[in-house]
């Protein structure tokens, strides 16, 4: 009973947190990765050789 007691108030909590949330513009989002891939492609790094770095690339934008 009481583990379905916190998961309630974890729900509510998450479910709150959503009521609260705003749209998000996509090409924005799109912009931050970007940079961000370049930031960490900068550091010469053995993680940048990483497939998930690519994983966002859209032509899109």
């Amino acid at each position: 009973m009481m583990m379905k007691r916190k998961l309630g108030m974890v729900a509510m909590a998450l479910l709150g947190g959503i009521a609260l949330a705003e749209p998000v513009d996509e090409k924005s989002c799109v912009e931050a990765m970007r940079n961000l891939r370049r930031a960490i492609c900068s550091l010469e790094v053995p993680e940048t050789n990483l497939q998930v770095l690519d994983q966002f690339k859209v032509p899109k934008w």
